[in-house]
Order: structure tokens, then C-alpha cells, then sequence
């Protein structure tokens, strides 16, 4: 497999440069296109809006982009994005329906901040159509804050939306007489920047709405941003890269990023030619329905987005390879989840400038599609596009991206042998008095296979001071597959035995702090790790240590100083191709987990395609024996059962050379007859706090501990939560064989948690109310059931981990209660009895009602 290479043009703040990069995937041709016609596009932008700051936004700044992430005028854009809100270590993903702006901006000679926020003014002459306001307690439970909504009197242009709405939300106050009804002309201030509902930082969030006849509905508010006046506010499809990350059978994976202004995308199209299959991801269409839903990717079948808005280059990878375990989602450039096969920008200047990437996941082509027939538009809200074919025939090279994981794993050795192990910087090599250095980096556990083809490496730093002084360095690896970890005895790196092969580099001169650029790396090391990997006894476990010396001075940011700004190495890597590759074979039904009342045929089918050859024959198997054999696709056979109770499906793929491989297990349950009772109601489903206050809207429900703190209420802690089934159709003299709840997960949680679940023993139970402990105090049946649930490894999963154990012995006495009868309500309680700090946290109803608890309950007259 030979590593693709291909030469990166950057046309981004009007600069250009060409540099010769290695590609972690392919990139391909980009075209342009205009499409006046497309379903509500802008025809010309034709309004008249002032700016929403009262600051200078909407002139040309000449210093338009600096490396000072709080500089930009934009935070977040408008549609799908990751969030990490450092100041309580969250991250995840949602689609955004509006567009924030930064508290750091200027007027007039005046500087604004988060400590001094700005005013924010009406961009629109108009009539307040809302104005949301309240104490503090009020506007933390609401996600938009206080907030103005003015409806303005200019209308959308040229496809019949109406009047254009407007909202300034999150604010710290509302302007005082402000009234709904009233006239408000442009300029005219609505109220302070603030933070006031679901941020953590000083902000404007600034949506703007059509009316839909029924509700107001956000589109792309770059929609009023004239493109012509204010193009350093935009971001232009025709400067967008493209490239295909990966391609299978049935699945693609595609990147697209964009320069670091504000993105006007309209919509996002995956086809193939010829018709048979079409995507889109219409960003205006997904906000309507999309929801408060974090960590939802799906809002199209088949096609999920993950956008980093405003990139910014080495520390945000870093963050996503720290953070890769926690995530909620697995990133879809390392599908795996695993920080080895994260695959950084392929134009490393943008590794350095903001940047909008799109990483686009296709998961439903037809089986054997061709690639070449793949084709991906976008296209902005004024019918400006570009489009890519994908390409057949491409090679992925293996990649490992990593950075130094310990402050330990960077060293500097001063001409009088001492060593220090926690200097903030690294000083390539002159550091003063202390003499040339000699400096050490020491890559750990790189997952680097034996016998691995070092196709390209090289090592990336951050800059941490400018410095166009002549330098001359060399660098040598230690010639040892047991390299140790560094330690502070004198001359310990000089000490270890170093390859008598080096790699020299004269490096440029860095002009940028915090630049990650390609002029600040070294050159192609691959010679050096070659030597290593094709020694005897490496393994994956196995360290590269590299050891810098010469003359001359550079100064870069070390693991000390900061881990997100760490030196990081990028290898590029084949191993070829084994003679014959296994098939693919996947259970399409029954689903995983279903259940059949009655003892129907059961229709089983599978897919399977072979990369490298074709499928001879799928056999399917019911609980390990054979029950059915098929050649040709469509692969399927209906099994009769003759009995209730659960079986295990699968189905074994055959290649023309005899491989095989098994698909996943499908686990079903014939019962006789099932029910499924879902939370009804807001007031359903409450957790009780450990003072023993209730609440009864929230949006999630954290089974054991629950971090938040409430300004009135304090914090919850160890909770109490209650779940209340109405109308749970069950006769009294029914035998129960089987019943679980189904939860669904809003987040990733992988702590041991112990959970305890009681029934409340009553024949009806009554709602929750607000009255002190009334949800623990209830009185219970005598059977309850431990649960240590699983961890629940990513957000809005609904699977086996997130469904309680068995509780059919617990609610068999709760329907023995002699005023039971059928359609009466069940009352279930959970709570940690150990208490530990950790939870497992469940959507509510009023977090989102389709993905509220649901009992579910099979048993026999």
C-alpha cells in the first residue's frame, strides 16, 4: 500500500502556500456550481440590518483573524458542532439553531470583555413579539436565558417566509420599559451581553425565525449578514477541502473544512448517480425538529455530521485524543475510538487557523456501490456550491497520531549533565547559560505494528517564541526497542545508546506563536523509525525516543507547559494485504433484543458481500443448530418455532475460497403476550433530592448522583428517582415472565454504580407531589433488585445496557395487591444505597418524550 500524497493549496486571509503534505486520506477534486433555483436560497441579499453589537463587527478589520481563540466574533455557528465547556469539563455534540457572538469586541476605542459585556442592540426596525424575563432561579431552568424577540418589518426575500424574526438571547438584563407590542427602531438598545440559562459563558445567541403558520422555526441567521459588505464574515464554499477518509462496502466516510469564518451552509447532499440513493442534510429543515437532543448525529438516516467549528489546530486534537474514551460519540475519523487512528487535517495551516470541519459518516449504501458514482454538494443560502466524486482504486495509509501523554515525556539535558524533566518549554537547542542541550521526546505505547512500513514521520511542535536565529539540529533515535521512561539522573539522555544514522533540519524561522505549522516540524524521520520497527522483539507496546542536538535556537511548547500544546508524532504506515480477505456478513432481522408475541414464522435475513472475491453461501443458525441455507442474495428463510422463550440468531458467510466469518448474535423473545408503558406525563417521572425536595421537570433523571446545584434548592446529591406507569394493563391474575425498564442515555458514563429499584406496594399509585421525601417515603413490596448497569458508552443509546434487570418477581407482587386491577398505575423508585459520587443519567419525558422510560412487561393469563 503506498501512502498518497498530494499538494495542499491554501488560499485562506488572502496568503498562499503550497507545501508538498502526506494525506490521511485522499483528496479530492473540487467544482463549483451555482444554483439560483435551489429550494429557498437568497436570490441577492437585499435587507438592511445594522450590527447586534453595538461595536465594530461589520467593518473590515485588517487584524481579522489572531491566534487568540476569544478574538473572534463568532464562538459557535449556526448547525451541527461539538461544544467543550471547560469550565465544567463537558463536551459534547448538538446542532446549534442560532449563532453566538463574543463578548470581546470593540467601539469607538472602547474594549468590551466578559467582565464588561456590550450592549446589544435591534438589528431591524419592528415590534417586540416576546420578551422572556425573570429572577435568576426562573432563567436557569429555561436553555435560552432572558431574552428579546423582535418580529421586523422587512420580510424574507424571495421565498414567501414572511416577516423576519429576530432573538438576542442569554442577556444579563433586559432593557428597562421594554414592552411586548411595542415599536423598536434599529440601533435601539434591548439589553446587556450576558450569561443567564444553559451557558457557562458572557454571550450573545443570536436566532433569527420564519413562521411556519404553527411556530416560529430558526433559519441560518448568516441569511442577514450581506455577504458582498462583510466578506470577512463569511466563509466561502469555493475555498472548501474534500477528502475521503474511508470507503467499504457499504459505508464512506468523507471530510470537509472550510476557512474559519461564519459558514452559511444551506444543505448537504450525498447521491450516487443514477438515483438510487440520495442524502441530505438540510441544516434549516434538521433545526426545525432537531430539538435540545445533545450527542444526536442521526436527524437523517444514514448520514451523521460531526463539525468542529473554529478549530484551533493542535490543542483542539489534543483534546479530542485525551478526551477519546469519554466521548459520546466515536469519532468518526477514528471509527474505532481509538486515539491510534485519529486522522488530523490534511493541510497542516489550518491545523493552525480556524476552521469549520464536517466529518461526514455514511453508513446505508447499497451493498458493492461504486465509489466513483458517490457524489457530495454543498450549497450555501445563496445557491453558491461546490461537488466532489469519490474515487475508487485509493489506498489508505495506517496512521498513528500521538502526542506526548506525561510532562515526563519530554526532557532537556544542559551541557553540565543535568537533567531537567519540567521545564514549561523546550528550548531546541541554545538556552542561554545553560548551553546547546541536547533534548529528548519519548513517544510510549504507539500501537506501531512489527515490521510496519514507515511510509512518512515526523514530529510536530507548537511554537512557544519566535525566533528566525540559524539553526542547525540534529536528530537521532535511541537505538533500543525497551527504551526507558527519563529520569532526572545526570547525562541520562546522552548516556543511551543513539542510532549512528541522524536526520539534519535547518528549520525556518517560526514567526507565530502557537503555530502548528508544517515549517514547524521536523523533516521526515521515518528513516529513523524504520530502524526500530524492523528490530526483533518490537511491539506495539514499544517506545520511540527521539534525541535533538546542535546549534541554534528554537522554542517550542512542552508537555509541561501544556499537554494540549505537547509535541505530537505523525506516522504514516502499510503492512500490505493479506491473499484473501474474509467476508462481511450482518443480521439485517429480526432486530436484536425484539420480541414476537405469538409463535409465527420468523423471518430471518442477512447481507453479506465479500471484498475480494464473492459469497458461495450464508447458513443460519437458531440457538447453535442449523436451521436454513441460502446461495444467492437476497439471504433469508422463515423458521417456524414450536415453543415461547429466548433464542440466539446468527448467520455464517462462506466465501469461493472457503473463509468464513459470523455475523452478530441476534437474541429475540417468542412471549405470549407483552405490553409497553411509557412515562405519560412531565410529572411522571421526579427526582427527589437528598434534602428531600421534588422536581418534576427536569431533563434528564440521574440515577445515583446528581452534580447540580440549585440557587434555591441546593445541591441534589444522592437522589431518589421515582417513575410513575399509568394504565398498566395487566390482569390481576396474570403470571409475569419477564419485565425490565428501558431507559435511554443522554451522556457517556463508565463509573461502577450500584443501583437499588423497589416497587411501591399499592394498587394504584398515586402521582408525585411536591411534599418533602415523597418518593422514598412511599411504602414498598418486600422484593427489590439490584442493579449494576453497564457502562453506557455514548448518548442516546436505548440498547441492553441501558435496561434494568429482570423485575418480573417485584411487580408479580405488586399486581397481588388486592386492589389491583387492570389499567391501575405502578409506582417504581431507584436510588444508590452505597452513595458513591456516580451515576447512569437517563432521558426524561421532558427532556425529550419519545425517549422517556418505558416498561416493559410480558406475561401470561
Amino acid at each position: 500500500m503506498q501512502a498518497v500524497k498530494s499538494i495542499v493549496t491554501s488560499t485562506l486571509l488572502g496568503l498562499v502556500s503550497t507545501t508538498v503534505v502526506a494525506s490521511p486520506g485522499h483528496q479530492l477534486n473540487v467544482s463549483s456550481f451555482v444554483d439560483a433555483n435551489y429550494q429557498n436560497v437568497e436570490p441577492a441579499y437585499q435587507y438592511d440590518f445594522v450590527a447586534p453589537i453595538a461595536a465594530d463587527i461589520l467593518q473590515q478589520a485588517p487584524d481579522s483573524y489572531t491566534p487568540s481563540y476569544s478574538h473572534r466574533y463568532f464562538t459557535s455557528i449556526f448547525g451541527p458542532r461539538y461544544k467543550y465547556v471547560s469550565s465544567s469539563n463537558v463536551e459534547y455534540f448538538d446542532f446549534h439553531k442560532g449563532m453566538d457572538f463574543t463578548a470581546v469586541v470593540q467601539n469607538g476605542g472602547q474594549n468590551f470583555d466578559e467582565i464588561t459585556p456590550p450592549s446589544i442592540v435591534s438589528r431591524c426596525d419592528g415590534v417586540i413579539s416576546k420578551i422572556v424575563d425573570g429572577n435568576l432561579q426562573e432563567m436557569e431552568s429555561t436553555g435560552e436565558g432572558r431574552y428579546v424577540e423582535v418580529m421586523c418589518d422587512q420580510t424574507f426575500n424571495g421565498n414567501n417566509w414572511g416577516n423576519i424574526y429576530m432573538a438576542y438571547r442569554h442577556l444579563e438584563s433586559v432593557e428597562n420599559g421594554l414592552q411586548v407590542g411595542q415599536d423598536i427602531d434599529k440601533g435601539d438598545v434591548v439589553g446587556l451581553m450576558g450569561e443567564t440559562g444553559h451557558t457557562s459563558t458572557v454571550h450573545l445567541h443570536y436566532s433569527v425565525m420564519r413562521h411556519n403558520g404553527q411556530t416560529r422555526v430558526n433559519v441560518n441567521p448568516m441569511r442577514t449578514f450581506d455577504p458582498l459588505a462583510t466578506p470577512h464574515l463569511h466563509a466561502h464554499l469555493q475555498s472548501a477541502e474534500i477528502s475521503q477518509l474511508d470507503h467499504d462496502i457499504d459505508s464512506a466516510m468523507f471530510r470537509v473544512i472550510l476557512p474559519y469564518q461564519q459558514t452559511a451552509i444551506r444543505a448537504l447532499t450525498i447521491s450516487l448517480d443514477g438515483g438510487n440513493y440520495s442524502r441530505t442534510y438540510d441544516f434549516e429543515a434538521v433545526s426545525e425538529h432537531a430539538g435540545d437532543l445533545r450527542d444526536n448525529n442521526d436527524y437523517v438516516q444514514g448520514l451523521e455530521l460531526f463539525a468542529y467549528p473554529y478549530n484551533r489546530g493542535q490543542t483542539n486534537y489534543a483534546r479530542y485524543v485525551d478526551k477519546m474514551a469519554q466521548m459520546p460519540q466515536s469519532y468518526p475519523a477514528s471509527s474505532h475510538n481509538d486515539h491510534h487512528h485519529h486522522k488530523p487535517f490534511i493541510n497542516r495551516s489550518l491545523n493552525t487557523e480556524p476552521g469549520y470541519a464536517l466529518d461526514i459518516r455514511v453508513s446505508d449504501l447499497p451493498f458493492d456501490f461504486d465509489i466513483s458514482q458517490l457524489k457530495i454538494e454543498l450549497i450555501d443560502v445563496y445557491g453558491y456550491g461546490v461537488r466532489a466524486y469519490g474515487q475508487a482504486d485509493v489506498d489508505y495509509p495506517s496512521i498513528v497520531f500521538w502526542p506526548l501523554q506525561h510532562d515526563e515525556d519530554d526532557a532537556e539535558q544542559r551541557e553540565s549533565g543535568a537533567v531537567d524533566l519540567h521545564s514549561s518549554d523546550l528550548e531546541l537547542v541554545n538556552d542561554g547559560s545553560k548551553g546547546d542541550q541536547l533534548v529528548g521526546l519519548r513517544f510510549a505505547e504507539l500501537n506501531l505494528p512489527a515490521n510496519a512500513n514507515i511510509q512518512q514521520a515526523y514530529v510536530q511542535f507548537s511554537v512557544d517564541e519566535t525566533d528566525d536565529e540559524n539553526t542547525q539540529l540534529s536528530i537521532q533515535v535511541e537505538d533500543s526497542i525497551d527504551s526507558l521512561a527519563f529520569v532526572d539522573n545526570d547525562f541520562d539522555l546522552s548516556n543511551r545508546t543513539r542510532s549512528l544514522a541522524d536526520v539534519a533540519w535547518q528549520p525556518d524561522a517560526w514567526q507565530q506563536v502557537d503555530a502548528t505549522q508544517a515549517v514547524n516540524a521536523t523533516p521526515d524521520l521515518s528513516s529513523l523509525v524504520n530502524s526500530l520497527v524492523s528490530k526483533q522483539g518490537w511491539n506495539e507496546d514499544s517506545a520511540v525516543t527521539l534525541l535533538i542536538s546542535g546549534t541554534g535556537k528554537r522554542v517550542a511548547d512542552s508537555a509541561d507547559g501544556s499537554l494540549r500544546k505537547a509535541p505530537y508524532i505523525y506516522l504514516e504506515y502499510d503492512q500490505g494485504q493479506p491473499a484473501n480477505q474474509a467476508p462481511v456478513v450482518s443480521l439485517t432481522s429480526p432486530a436484536q433484543q425484539s420480541d414476537q408475541i405469538g409463535l409465527a414464522n420468523v423471518g430471518i435475513t442477512a447481507n453479506a458481500a465479500d471484498s475480494d472475491g464473492s459469497v458461495s453461501t450464508v447458513t443460519f443458525y437458531v440457538n447453535n443448530v442449523e436451521v436454513g441455507v441460502d446461495n444467492s442474495a437476497p439471504y433469508e428463510m422463515q423458521w417456524q418455532p414450536n415453543s415461547y422463550g429466548q433464542y440466539s440468531i446468527y448467520a455464517i458467510a462462506e466465501d469461493d475460497l472457503g473463509l468464513t466469518s459470523q455475523s452478530t448474535t441476534h437474541v429475540i423473545n417468542l412471549v405470549q403476550n407483552q405490553i409497553e408503558v411509557a412515562i405519560s406525563a412531565g410529572n411522571d417521572d421526579a427526582e427527589q433530592r437528598e434534602s428531600g425536595s421534588i422536581a418534576r421537570n427536569g431533563s434528564d433523571l440521574e440515577l445515583g448522583y446528581d452534580t447540580y446545584v440549585s440557587s434555591k434548592y441546593g445541591p441534589s446529591a444522592h437522589q431518589h428517582v421515582g417513575l410513575r406507569f399509568a394504565a398498566v394493563n395487566i390482569p390481576a391474575n396474570a403470571t409475569i415472565t419477564r419485565a425490565y425498564v428501558q431507559f435511554t442515555s443522554t451522556k457517556t458514563e463508565n463509573d461502577d454504580v450500584d443501583l437499588l429499584i423497589e416497587a411501591q406496594n399499592s394498587g394504584d399509585a398515586e402521582g408525585f407531589g411536591y411534599s418533602q421525601f415523597n418518593i422514598s417515603s412511599r411504602g414498598k413490596v418486600p422484593t427489590s433488585v439490584a442493579w449494576q448497569p453497564a457502562p453506557w458508552t455514548g448518548s442516546n443509546l436505548n440498547g441492553e445496557a441501558q435496561q434494568t434487570p429482570d423485575l418480573s418477581a417485584m411487580l408479580q407482587q405488586v399486581i397481588s395487591h388486592p386492589d389491583w386491577q387492570a389499567g391501575n398505575a405502578m409506582v417504581l423508585t431507584i436510588h444508590s444505597p452505597s452513595q458513591p459520587l456516580v451515576a447512569r443519567t437517563a432521558r426524561s419525558y421532558n427532556g425529550n418524550a419519545a425517549q422517556a422510560p418505558k416498561l416493559i412487561v410480558e406475561f401470561s393469563n
